[in-house]
């Protein structure tokens, strides 16, 4: 029988009591997971000029308005067949409501002319009809919020529907808080439409002189649309700190 010396088997033993420790891996800092869904740290509360209060939600590195903005003084939408706008260039914000009511504009806010909801300036990132220290967002505002939740790189600048989930997570009841809503639009030629069944948001970023990019979210459908449309369509506003 062959015998093991001393010495031999206390290495034997070291090298079972350092294999035993082995490390696992670490997991992953939660402080590497963007902060997503609450309320931005020292600002429960923003008030536009007409002293509208508006909650705040964080998504990753941006903090956003957590409902569609209501300044403004309404005017009714008229229906001419024709593309036209019915708010005027002048020191009063004006918006629409979804089908000349009001109501619709306390439940979901208000519908705006791309000119009007940026002060008839044309510079991607203006405050607009913002509250002070904030935006409309730019397109590459909304790409850098739509990377947060997961949309790839080979779709950021596609247009169309894209992504998988990303415009699901964007609507109320759902983890980012930024609570989107079905508030539908106004067409070009003054007619409304897709009432509890479209959500759609501006951007300050136009695409050539007469379109500009929009977010749209579609009932039935997680993706999120980009596509540009024309400036007297009236859409949702959204703001994001500066």
């Amino acid at each position: 029988m062959k015998i093991f010396r001393p010495a031999v088997i206390v290495v034997l033993s070291i090298l079972v009591v350092l294999l035993s420790c082995k490390k696992e891996p670490e997991p992953k800092p939660v402080d590497d997971e963007p902060l997503i869904g609450i309320e931005c740290p020292g600002i429960p509360l923003v008030y536009d000029a007409d002293s509208n209060a508006y909650a705040t939600v964080i998504i990753g590195t941006q903090c956003w308005l957590r409902s569609n903005l209501n300044i403004g003084v309404y005017v009714p939408s008229t229906y001419s067949g024709e593309t036209h706008t019915d708010v005027a260039s002048d020191s009063v914000i004006e918006k629409y409501c979804f089908k000349n009511d009001t109501n619709y504009c306390n439940a979901f806010g208000g519908l705006y002319d791309w000119n009007e909801m940026m002060l008839y300036t044309n510079a991607p990132g203006t405050k607009g009809i913002c509250p002070v220290g904030w935006h409309i967002p730019t397109d590459a505002d909304w790409k850098v919020l739509e990377t947060t939740l997961g949309l790839s790189s080979t779709m950021i600048d596609s247009t169309g529907y894209r992504g998988f989930y990303q415009g699901q997570k964007l609507l109320k009841n759902n983890e980012t808080n930024f609570d989107a809503l079905y508030a539908g639009f106004r067409f070009m030629n003054g007619a409304f439409s897709h009432e509890n069944y479209y959500a759609s948001f501006w951007t300050s970023t136009l695409r050539n002189d007469s379109t500009a990019w929009y977010r749209g979210i579609t009932s039935g459908n997680p993706q999120i649309h980009r596509e540009s449309f024309g400036l007297e369509r009236g859409f949702a506003v959204r703001c994001v700190k500066n």
